[in-house]
């Protein structure tokens, strides 16, 4: 078992079992941009930010923000999958309750932080009614159930007209942050801001609260018992940790993590296809985590950010080329839809045989590897 997962003694009798969360840990051990990684992170963040600002390119942020929106909900999913070993291939399903949540609050005129927050809570609650059960279950046989909510799910968004809208869908209100209005366009000394810009701003700030969150929590005690659950499920129990309670835990946080990623989506796309939030995307969510690293938050960042833009990067290429349709929607049997689909299966096979950690794996790696050759050899004395 690697040594990062360091377990707890076994509980003698009559003892407590010891707290996942001791707050002199957390004072202890969670360091903001405490290594030289997240310090280059943090900086490439700001870089690529104030890039996609300056372009003032509204196509460019508005790829960057649906990316953005998806890293969210990779995040959670790679916390319930990367961190404690939690297969889940429903994860859209929670997504939807988030984004149809926060859609009929945005109605009554909720605002759009509580609205958020209640998302969350919404799609952590639907967690909790089919977690203790489902989470008995592991392997295959969790992805299999798993996928059987995916399809109930994408039946209740489908069916329940009076709140999602049905197949037609439902129109979102314009949300309001902090008297902002974000889907208007106004000026700033002298500078237009458009919505996009708008919402770039606030999803990469959204964005990196959550992922700093996360990789806090993945720092601490509970992270740790995470690791060892996945790794090894009877020696965690063994070592005295709540395999249940943990699993439980971290599925209810990836599930509300997902919610959180819906209402964004619902504010920023003001319209809501139930049929959005299928087994399809539900795979496209692990695709991004798979090339991305498992158990990364960076990795999971940069998954869903690439596999956002991929389409558009394929449409443009393939466009240009004359090799395929422009749309997808044309009568063309292969277009730049199918072509996508191909390339995440290649993009995967190529990311799991060059790097099977996923594309932040391999940088960390790489990392390793430069600094070992920049250390010179201990030199013994004659």
């Amino acid at each position: 078992m690697p040594e990062s997962a360091t377990l707890p003694r076994p509980p003698a009798a009559g003892d407590e079992r010891p707290p996942l969360l001791d707050p002199r840990e957390t004072r202890r051990d969670v360091r903001l941009l405490g290594t030289r990684e997240t310090r280059l992170a943090a900086l490439v963040v700001v870089v690529v930010a104030v890039g996609a600002l300056a372009s003032a390119n509204d196509r460019i942020l508005s790829i960057a923000n649906f990316g953005l929106i998806a890293a969210v909900a990779a995040i959670g999913l790679n916390l319930a999958m990367g961190s404690a070993g939690i297969m889940s291939l429903g994860h859209a399903v929670f997504v939807g309750f988030g984004a149809f949540t926060a859609a009929v609050l945005a109605d009554h005129g909720v605002p759009f932080f509580l609205g958020a927050l209640a998302a969350m809570v919404v799609a952590s609650l639907a967690s909790l009614t089919i977690g203790p059960l489902a989470l008995r279950l592991s392997g295959l046989y969790l992805a299999v159930g798993t996928i059987g909510i995916a399809y109930v799910g994408e039946h209740l968004f489908v069916n329940l007209r009076s709140l999602t809208g049905g197949g037609a869908g439902r129109i979102v209100e314009s949300p309001t942050v902090l008297g902002v209005d974000m889907s208007q366009s106004s000026a700033v000394a002298g500078r237009l801001i458009t919505s996009d810009m708008k919402w770039f701003v606030l999803l990469v700030l959204v964005t990196t609260l959550v992922g700093v969150m996360v990789a806090s929590l993945q720092r601490l005690r509970w992270g740790r018992a995470l690791g060892a659950i996945r790794d090894n499920e009877t020696s965690a129990a063994a070592a005295g940790i709540a395999v249940t309670r943990a699993r439980v835990a971290a599925f209810s946080l990836s599930a509300a993590l997902g919610g959180l990623s819906g209402a964004l989506l619902a504010g920023y796309l003001r319209f809501l296809n139930p049929e959005s939030f299928g087994l399809e995307q539900s795979i496209q969510y692990l695709a991004m985590i798979i090339i991305g690293g498992l158990g990364s938050v960076s990795g999971a960042v940069i998954g869903a950010l690439l596999i956002t833009a991929l389409p558009t990067l394929l449409g443009e290429v393939s466009t240009a080329l004359g090799l395929v349709e422009e749309a997808s929607g044309t009568s063309s049997n292969f277009n730049t839809g199918t072509l996508a689909l191909i390339a995440y299966g290649l993009v995967i096979v190529v990311v799991m045989v060059t790097a099977p950690r996923g594309i932040a794996g391999g940088f960390r790696q790489l990392g390793r590897r430069l600094r070992t050759r920049r250390t010179p050899p201990a030199t013994t004395p004659s």
